[in-house]
């Protein structure tokens, strides 16, 4: 494979470095794979339950992880800096509203339209940020990383 993509994948295995390795193995030499993973241990929530997510990432973890495996990262940034202080605190504020023993669910629910356009908006700009610099905090956390070697060109 040229590329791989593990986009909010990693975090549901038990095993997350035969994962990253398994995505190296599949890559030719010179191949990329871009990879997410939920940040923050701090934020687990009922939410991570529901989604059977096994580990959210320190952001040095994940870096080891990913270069532990034989990659060469291009690019290690958080994600979703912009919205990360209202869902952190959504998230910190749920673990006293709700009681321990309700059943796990997610932290999805419908938006109003003008809410979500709001928010597409948001995401554009940082996506902006995001091409010319590393985000200091976010979220997600986000790995472009390269399997070294020379790309070889089949005929």
């Amino acid at each position: 494979m040229d590329f791989v993509t593990a986009l909010d994948l990693i975090e549901h295995v038990h095993d997350d470095h035969a994962l990253t390795s398994e995505i190296w193995r599949i890559l030719r030499p010179g191949g990329i794979a871009l990879m997410t993973v939920p940040a923050h241990p701090v934020l687990w929530s009922a939410h991570d339950v529901a989604l059977q997510h096994k580990r959210r990432y320190e952001k040095p973890a994940f870096r080891a992880l990913v270069a532990g495996t034989g990659f060469e990262l291009l690019r290690y940034s958080y994600m979703m800096m912009l919205i990360y202080p209202a869902a952190a605190g959504f998230r910190l504020v749920k673990r006293f509203a709700v009681p321990r023993e309700a059943p796990p669910h997610t932290d999805e629910f419908p938006l109003p339209r003008w809410v979500n356009a709001t928010l597409r908006t948001v995401v554009g700009a940082e996506t902006a940020l995001l091409r010319r610099w590393n985000l200091p905090c976010g979220l997600s956390l986000m790995a472009v990383a390269r399997k070294p070697g020379q790309r070889t060109i089949q005929p």
